[in-house]
C-alpha cells in the first residue's frame, strides 16, 4: 500500500515490533482470504472466491481512504492504536465466521425471494469486508508511521504474505477451513501484541489477554456452529433428515468438504443411484430386491457419487448389464480402462463387472480415495486393493500427461450433477475436462480402436428442456476430430440416452470408424433396454445430434446459431462449458430452450455481484474522499491522473484473475492456483515497486518503457504458456508450483512499478491528490475482480489480457499528458 511520505505520527522508540506486527497481519490476511474461499465453496459455491478477492480489496481500499480522510485514525501513538485495530480485526473474523454459519444467504434463490436474500447478501459483504478493513488500517498506519523505512516494511509485509500462502493449505488440512479462519484471527491478534511493544511503555498484558479472548471466541464459534450447504445442493436435504439418514463421516480439506452418508435402513438404498437413473425401465422393477446397496459421498455438498456394496460376487452386480454405462463394453473384450473422476468407485465396479483386464482410476480428492480405501473398505469390498485396480489421487489431465500408457476405454461419468446444472450454478465454473484440448489429449491416449466415453445428464428436448450439454459435447468431439484431420464424425460418434425425461446420455467417440457389426450390437442393446439412440453411424435420425453430425463443417456454425445459446466448442482459453446463455438474452424468455430461466441464474448473480461491487466501492472509497478531500480534485490535469490510476487498478486485477484461472489447469486445484498466483504476483510486484525507488529516470519518462515491457511479457505469455503447460503438466506438483512462481517473476516485477511511479508524479502536481489515487485504484480493483470473469466467460482469457493492456496504455497516455503540465 502507498501513502504520502510525510510522517503524521511520532517516530517509535522500538521499530522492530512494528515489522513483526505487519508480518503477522499480512500472514493472517492471506490465510483468511484463501480459507474463506474454501468455506464458501461448501456453503455457497466455490466460484464466490472472486467475491472474497473483491471484498478483500474493498476493505483494504476503504481503510486507505478513511485514513486519508481522518488522519486521527493513526492516534497520538501508533503503538497504542495499532493493537486496537489488530484485535478488532481478530474479533471481527470470529463474528464473520458466526455470520457465515448462521445467516441463510443462498444466492441462487435471489430470483425467487430477492427481498429476503439481498439483505443477507449485504450482511455477507459487511462480514467479509470488516476484517480486511481493520487489517488494512494496520498496514496503512504502519506505512504512514515508518514511511522512511518503507523498503523494510514492504519486506515484512510481503514475507508475511508469503508465509501465509505457504501455510494455509497445511492449516486447512490440520484444522479444517473454519479452523484456519479461526487461526487467522489468533495470528492477527498476536500482531497486536507485537505492535504494543513498539512504544515507550511496552504494555503486553492487555493485548495478550485480548488475544486469549479472541482465541476462545474463535474456537467457540468453530466448535459450536454447523455449516450447511446451499439448498440447491443435494446434501442440503439429506443432512437434515436425521430420522432416515446416517452420516458416516464429514471431512474438511483444502480441496473439498467431503461428506459420506447413507440410509439408516440400507434396503431403501437399492432403488437409488444408477438403479433408478440411466437404466432400463424393465430392470427398475427388480431394483428393490436385486440392485446392490449403496452409500453416498459428496464434494462440497454436491456432486454425489455412489459407493456400492460388493463382496466379490459379480452376479450381484447384474444391474450394470442393463445400464447405459454398459454401452462401450459391448464392443471391447477385457479392455484396459482409465476412469477419470472415480468418486465413490461406481465406474470401477462397472469395469470389474465387465471383466476389464486392468482399471486405472484418477480421483481429484485424496480424501475420497481414503474413504473408499479405508473407512468404507469393507462395504465396498476392498475394490481399491485388487491387483487389477490402480487408484491415483490427482487431476485427470495432469495424470494423463504424465503417462505414456494407452487405453482401450477412457471413461468420464457424471462429474456434474443435475442440481447444479439446473440452477445455473456451474455457469462460472471452468471445466478443463470439457475443452477441445482435453478431448484431443484423451484421444491421444487411446489404442487404435479405443473409445472415449462421456456419460452426462441432460434434458431430452421433449419432456424437459433443450439438450444443451450433449450438443456442446458433440461440438467438442467434432472440433477435436477436425483438428486431427478427420472430417467424418458421423462414422465415429454414438449418442445413446436412457428413457427418463432427464436421461443419462452416453457419448462415445471411437478412435476409428465404427464397424457395421459394432453398430448392430449397439442398436440391439438400445432396443432391448428401451434406450433412445440420438446418433448412430450409418443412420440419419431425426434428432438434433444426428443432424449436426451429418452437416458439412462449414454449415455447423449456422446450425448452432439457430438457437439462442452458446453451443460452440470450448477451449482452454475459454473453458466455461456451462456458460450457455448469451448476456443479451438474460431478460428474455427463450421458449423451448428455456427451463424456467433457472440456467441463467449464475449469470444474473454475477451481474448482481458486479453491481454490489460498484456501489460499495463508490460508497466506501470515493464518497468519503469526495466529501472530505475535494481539494484533490482541483489538481491540474486531474483526468489524466484519474485515467492512470483507474487503468492500472483495473488492468492489474484483470491480469491477476485471468492468471488465477489459467493456472487452475496447470496446478490441478483452484486452491493451489489461487494461493500460488496471489503470492507470486504480490511478492514480485512488491519487489518491482521497491526497485522504482532506485530508478534515476524521471517517472513520466520511464512509463512508456514500462508499458512496452508489460506488453512484451504479456504477449510472450500468450504464446508461451500453452507450450509451458504442455511441457510440465505431467510433472510432480512441487515442480509445477516452482515453475508457476518462477514464470510470474517478470510479470509481477513490471506490474509493480506502475503505481509508485504514478504516485511520484502526482505528488509533484498536488499532494492532496494522493488519497484520490489510492481510492480510484482501489475502486477499479474491486470492480475488475468480477468484470474479469464476465469478460473471460464471453471472450476468453486471451481477450482479457488484450483488454488489460489497452487499459494500461490509456492510463499511461493519460498521465503523461497531465505530467507535461508540470514541465
Amino acid at each position: 500500500m502507498n501513502t504520502p511520505s510525510h510522517v503524521d505520527a511520532p517516530l517509535l522508540r522500538h521499530e522492530r515490533p512494528l515489522y513483526a506486527g505487519v508480518f503477522l497481519v499480512s500472514m493472517a490476511v492471506l490465510v483468511l482470504q484463501v480459507a474463506l474461499t474454501r468455506i464458501f465453496s461448501f456453503t455457497i459455491w466455490y466460484h464466490f472466491a472472486y467475491v472474497t478477492i473483491s471484498v478483500a480489496m474493498l476493505g483494504y481500499g476503504a481503510s486507505g481512504a478513511f485514513l486519508a480522510v481522518f488522519p486521527s485514525l493513526s492516534g497520538a501513538s501508533p503503538a497504542r492504536r495499532l493493537p486496537v485495530y489488530a484485535l478488532l480485526c481478530g474479533f471481527s473474523i470470529a463474528l464473520a465466521l458466526l455470520a457465515f454459519a448462521k445467516v441463510p444467504f443462498h444466492p441462487f434463490q435471489v430470483r425467487i425471494e430477492p427481498a429476503r436474500q439481498l439483505p443477507f447478501m449485504l450482511v455477507y459483504y459487511v462480514a467479509v469486508t470488516t476484517p480486511f478493513f481493520f487489517a488494512g488500517l494496520c498496514i496503512s498506519v504502519a506505512l504512514k508511521t515508518l514511511s522512511h523505512q518503507v523498503s523494510r516494511l514492504y519486506f515484512s509485509d510481503l514475507s508475511g504474505a508469503a508465509v501465509g500462502c505457504s501455510i494455509v493449505v497445511f492449516l486447512m488440512s490440520a484444522l479444517t477451513p473454519p479452523g484456519a479462519v479461526a487461526a487467522s484471527a489468533v495470528i492477527v491478534s498476536l500482531a497486536g501484541v507485537c505492535f504494543s511493544g513498539a512504544g515507550e511503555r511496552r504494555g503486553f498484558a492487555l493485548p495478550s489477554l485480548a488475544t486469549v479472548a479472541v482465541a476462545l471466541v474463535a474456537a467457540s464459534v468453530v466448535g459450536s456452529v454447523t455449516f450447511l450447504p446451499s439448498p440447491e445442493k443435494f446434501l442440503y436435504k439429506w443432512i437434515q433428515d436425521t430420522e432416515h439418514i446416517r452420516m458416516y463421516g464429514r471431512h474438511w480439506g483444502p480441496l473439498f468438504r467431503t461428506d459420506v452418508y447413507g440410509y439408516k435402513e440400507e434396503e431403501q438404498s437399492r432403488t437409488g443411484g444408477y438403479a433408478g437413473w440411466g437404466i432400463s425401465q424393465e430392470w427398475k422393477k427388480r431394483a428393490a430386491t436385486s440392485a446392490p446397496r449403496l452409500r453416498l459421498v459428496s464434494h462440497d455438498g454436491d456432486a454425489n457419487a455412489n459407493i456400492y456394496q460388493f463382496d466379490g460376487d459379480l452376479s450381484k452386480l447384474e444391474m450394470f448389464d442393463h445400464h447405459v454405462l454398459k454401452s462401450p463394453y459391448l464392443l471391447l473384450h477385457r479392455p484396459n480402462v482409465l476412469v477419470i473422476g472415480v468418486g465413490g468407485g461406481a465406474d470401477i465396479v462397472n469395469a470389474i463387472k465387465n471383466e476389464a483386464s486392468h482399471i486405472t482410476g484418477v480421483e481429484l480428492d485424496p480424501i475420497t480415495v481414503d474413504v473408499v480405501k479405508h473407512e468404507q473398505a469393507d462395504f465396498a469390498g476392498h475394490i481399491y486393493d485388487r491387483p487389477d485396480v490402480t487408484i491415483i489421487a490427482g487431476e485427470g489431465r495432469s495424470t494423463l500427461r504424465h503417462s505414456n500408457a494407452r487405453y482401450d476405454l477412457i471413461q468420464l461419468t457424471g462429474v456434474d450433477t443435475l442440481a447444479a446444472l439446473s440452477t445455473g450454478a456451474y455457469v462460472l465454473s471452468e471445466s478443463y475436462l470439457y475443452t477441445t484440448e482435453a478431448i484431443n489429449e484423451f484421444v491421444d491416449h487411446l489404442t487404435p480402436g479405443g473409445i472415449l466415453s462421456l456419460v452426462v445428464a441432460d434434458f431430452d428436448g421433449f419432456t424437459s428442456g433443450f439438450p444443451r450439454h450433449t450438443i456442446r459435447e458433440l461440438s467438442l468431439f467434432m472440433e477435436a476430430l477436425h483438428q486431427r484431420g478427420i472430417d467424418d464424425p458421423e462414422n465415429r460418434i454414438v449418442v445413446m440416452a436412457s428413457s427418463e425425461g432427464v436421461p443419462q446420455v452416453a457419448l462415445m467417440l471411437k478412435n476409428s470408424p465404427y464397424t457395421p457389426d459394432e453398430v448392430r450390437r449397439l442398436r440391439e442393446f438400445a432396443d432391448r433396454m428401451g434406450f433412445r439412440v440420438w446418433a448412430l453411424p450409418g443412420a440419419s435420425l431425426k434428432t438434433l445430434h444426428s443432424e449436426l453430425l451429418h452437416l458439412p463443417r462449414d454449415q455447423r456454425p449456422g446450425y448452432l446459431a439457430r438457437y439462442p445459446l452458446n453451443l460452440s466448442a470450448t477451449t482452454d482459453d475459454n473453458p466455461f462449458f456451462f456458460n450457455f446463455y448469451q448476456w443479451r438474452n438474460l431478460g428474455k424468455s427463450l421458449g423451448e430452450v428455456d427451463v424456467g430461466h433457472t440456467l441463467a441464474t449464475g449469470q444474473i448473480i454475477l451481474g448482481l455481484i458486479l453491481l454490489f461491487s460498484i456501489v460499495f466501492s463508490l460508497l466506501l472509497i470515493l464518497l468519503p474522499l469526495f466529501v472530505f478531500q475535494r481539494q484533490g480534485l482541483a489538481t491540474a490535469g486531474k483526468w489524466g491522473y484519474i485515467a492512470f490510476f483507474a487503468g492500472i487498478g483495473l488492468g492489474f486485477i484483470l491480469i491477476e484473475i485471468s492468471f488465477i484461472q489459467k493456472f487452475v489447469l496447470f496446478l490441478g486445484y483452484p486452491t493451489y492456483s489461487l494461493t500460488v498466483v496471489l503470492f507470486s504476483l504480490l511478492a514480485w510486484s512488491g519487489i518491482g515497486s521497491f526497485l522504482t525507488g532506485r530508478m534515476k529516470r524521471a517517472p513520466a519518462d520511464r512509463l512508456p518503457a514500462m508499458f512496452a515491457g508489460l506488453a512484451a511479457v504479456s504477449l510472450a505469455y500468450l504464446a508461451g504458456l500453452p507450450l509451458l503447460f504442455h511441457a510440465f503438466l505431467g510433472s510432480p506438483l512441487a515442480l509445477r508450483v516452482v515453475v508457476a512462481s518462477a514464470v510470474l517473476v517478470p510479470l509481477g516485477l513490471v506490474m509493480g512499478m506502475f503505481f509508485p511511479s504514478g504516485i511520484q508524479i502526482v505528488r509533484r502536481a498536488n499532494v492532496a491528490f494522493v488519497p484520490w489515487a489510492w481510492g480510484i485504484n482501489g475502486c477499479a480493483s474491486v470492480v475488475g475482480t468480477v468484470l474479469a470473469v464476465i469478460l473471460a466467460m464471453n471472450y476468453g482469457f486471451r481477450f482479457v489480457t488484450f483488454v488489460a493492456l489497452a487499459i494500461y496504455l490509456v492510463g499511461v497516455l493519460g498521465i503523461r499528458a497531465s505530467a507535461r503540465r508540470l514541465a
